[in-house]
């Protein structure tokens, strides 16, 4: 027991004075989970960089910035994402357990309630059926800032789901959040969507294109299916010819030290890679609208996008199809 003393009087010390106006305040509890660390990040660009969450005996404190609704997304050591949508001045308590993240309740916001009783209504709905409950809760809630998030999630990264009723959603969201953040991103992404799809032209940098063909690789080391691929990608492009071949990697990790521990090794396949620290607003991937990982993207020496695809077991086969020695 005197174990969790510490964790808990740093949980109390940063949470006494209560959070500024533009600030929040998160302490969790995950019951099953001894020590680990959480990746933490908003999805509207007005806090570009990751943050680190470190969870000792389950328990965790945390400190953010948020003036307005403001959604952050917690990503646990397996890649599962959750959702948490923070405000100024709000002090919010989270609960869940290691066994069963899919059920978490985070509690101090409006917005975290009906997402709490959205995850409840779909606990054992099927993607479709999840899909369709989550359209409802758009149709039902459309003022609150909590179904964008479900909208980007189920509809705007759900390539299976219908365009036109995707359309539909987007004008009435915009009629009740003509200003959110959120919200014109998710806009610009979805005019900008067909520009980077297979058949189109893309505008790059001349620097990136030395060969003419050229296999780009989205990748982040907090992203475990993205970084264990690396060593897949190195094997795969080893048999091409660097001068019909080119291969840069492109990491939206952070900070230095994430990316670095995974590229380090000496790379006889000549592949090139590539961060800046910007996160998912790296051009590369705002330019290719990556919102997804891993993605591979093979381009021609005239910038013309020749496959997309995330699934890795398609890499050898599209390389193949596109590229000769």
């Amino acid at each position: 027991m005197k174990k969790a003393i510490p964790i808990l009087l740093a949980s109390l010390l940063l949470l006494a004075c209560g959070p500024n106006d533009d600030e929040f305040r998160l302490k969790g509890e995950i019951d099953g989970m001894e020590l680990s660390d959480l990746l933490i990040y908003n999805t509207d660009g007005s806090e570009p960089r990751l943050d680190t969450i470190h969870v000792k005996e389950g328990r965790f404190a945390y400190a953010g910035h948020a003036r307005s609704a403001t959604p952050y997304i917690l990503v646990f050591p397996n890649a599962y994402e959750q959702v948490i949508f923070a405000s100024g001045g709000v002090a919010l308590e989270y609960e869940a357990k290691a066994s069963d993240l899919n059920n978490y309740r985070v509690k101090g916001t409006k917005e975290n309630e009906l997402l709490n009783d959205f995850r409840r209504d779909t606990r054992r709905a099927n993607p479709i059926e999840t899909r369709d409950r989550a359209e409802q809760y758009i149709r039902k809630h459309a003022d609150s800032p909590a179904v964008l998030y479900l909208f980007d999630r189920y509809f705007v990264q759900d390539p299976t789901a219908d365009p036109a009723k995707i359309a539909d959603l987007r004008a009435m969201l915009e009629q009740h959040h003509p200003n959110d953040r959120l919200l014109i991103a998710l806009t610009r992404e979805l005019k900008n969507e067909g520009n980077a799809q297979t058949g189109k032209t893309v505008s790059l940098p001349d620097s990136i294109i030395t060969a003419p063909h050229t296999l780009l690789y989205f990748w982040a080391s907090w992203q475990p299916v993205a970084w264990s691929n690396i060593g897949n990608l190195r094997k795969a492009v080893y048999q091409y010819n660097r001068r019909q071949l080119n291969t840069v990697t492109v990491s939206v990790d952070v900070t230095d030290f994430q990316w670095k521990s995974f590229t380090h090794e000496p790379d006889t396949s000549a592949i090139r890679h590539l961060y800046d620290g910007l996160s998912w607003d790296t051009p590369l991937a705002r330019t290719f609208n990556v919102h997804q990982l891993p993605t591979y993207i093979i381009i021609n020496r005239q910038k013309k996008i020749l496959s997309r695809f995330t699934d890795p077991t398609q890499l050898e086969a599209e390389l193949k199809k596109h590229v000769h020695n």
